[in-house]
């Protein structure tokens, strides 16, 4: 199985073959929502004002004139005196969800149909947005969403989280949009959309109630995404990646993220993620020595290492089909550590998940619910599982 998912994941990613618009290219408009001083945030936010397209808005969001971001942004804003710049300093409480509250204004502010959110934590090469637009060509596309890999990887926290994006992360993502493909048509809802770099039409949003009505949920672009699929739309997934800068994450900084993720994957899927393990090396390990070992009597030490080529083979191939550039004497030496570190964090990290309903996000804390709908974190709460 995860041969077949790893082959059909990486043929999903190289068969797409970029297009050019027929005609003029749709005006778009791009928010970035701004907190802190993000890794690398002067080099993320050039990226877009680099980008090669004649009709593009940008709007950065801060929420407070007291922001370290607020510098930055006017620094950049300065340096491109051409590009049609605005920065909006004040949130707007519309619901919990952070995010949301600090890139509403923006988003009322938008001049035009297109609508390009992007995490503050995010790099593009100058030519995404231009190789993004043709899938508006289909009036059934409401969002493009963009694959996320990681660049500038510099610490050994950060080589985890771009190893993650890369094998776990991007072959579950790349599978389920795949099947979406070939479902939906079907009258299935099958949608997976990460929303760190997403592209929607504004119209579309606005049907559904506009976009604070998705304040209440933390996992706002799981929430949308959902609601644009069940009114018949398509979310489609682009032919360009968008790259997370992660410089020089710390450990826990790392961890915390996986935890995070782990939650609201918990909050949304339930039951789903209690089989997540299964999908790693180790789970699925300890499910091949029971069936095989135990009902079929396969010797355990040749389904060991089996398994453990297998899969290590598997995962080898993917990490390099995505980051092809970065494949050096270094990275394939350091390879094999980083993988079975990442492989032995796992599980901790999956349990100290699963085990609580409280999040913590750029300094605020939120009590989870189902579905990701979260209340801010009341004192005195004991933190627990959720139910289902």
């Amino acid at each position: 199985m995860q041969v077949l998912v790893t082959f059909w994941s990486i043929c999903g990613y190289n068969e797409r073959r970029r297009k050019n618009i027929n005609g003029a290219y749709p005006p778009v408009t791009l928010i970035r929502p701004l907190r802190g001083v993000d890794s690398c945030l002067e080099e993320n936010l050039r990226s877009t004002f680099k980008q090669e397209y004649e009709n593009l808005e940008i709007i950065l969001c801060v929420d407070s004139e007291e922001d370290e971001a607020v510098e930055v942004a006017r620094k950049i804003i300065s340096e491109y005196p051409n590009v049609n710049a605005t920065l909006l300093i004040g949130d707007k409480k519309v619901g919990v969800n952070p995010k949301i509250n600090n890139l509403i204004r923006g988003y009322e502010c938008a001049k035009h149909e297109l609508i390009w959110i992007m995490d503050s934590n995010v790099i593009v090469p100058k030519d995404c947005l231009k190789k993004s637009v043709f899938q508006f060509e289909s009036p059934k596309v409401a969002m493009v969403h963009h694959r996320i890999l990681g660049t500038n990887f510099n610490s050994i926290a950060a080589k985890f989280e771009a190893m993650y994006l890369s094998l776990s992360h991007m072959r579950t993502y790349l599978f389920i949009n795949r099947l979406a493909e070939y479902l939906n048509p079907l009258g299935t809802n099958i949608v997976c959309v990460i929303g760190k770099s997403t592209i929607t039409r504004k119209s579309c949003i606005e049907k559904l109630g506009g976009l604070a009505k998705f304040a209440q949920y933390m996992a706002e672009d799981n929430a949308l995404s959902c609601a644009l699929t069940l009114q018949g739309w398509e979310c489609a997934i682009s032919t360009e990646t968008a790259y997370q800068n992660l410089n020089n994450m710390s450990f826990h900084a790392f961890a915390s993220r996986k935890i995070r993720w782990t939650r609201l994957r918990y909050s949304l899927s339930g039951i789903i993620t209690l089989f997540e393990p299964v999908t790693e090396f180790i789970g699925s390990l300890l499910l091949g020595l029971f069936t095989m070992g135990t009902i079929f009597r396969v010797s355990t030490s040749n389904l060991l290492v089996f398994h453990f080529f297998l899969w290590f083979a598997c995962d080898m191939v993917s990490y390099f089909s995505y980051n092809s550039e970065k494949v050096t004497f270094t990275s394939l030496s350091l390879f094999p550590l980083i993988w079975t570190a990442r492989e032995l964090l796992f599980f901790p990290l999956y349990f100290l998940g699963i085990s609580k309903d409280t999040i913590e996000w750029r300094g605020h804390k939120f009590r989870l619910k189902k579905a990701s709908l979260a209340v801010p974190y009341e004192e005195g709460h004991v933190s627990k599982a959720l139910k289902y």
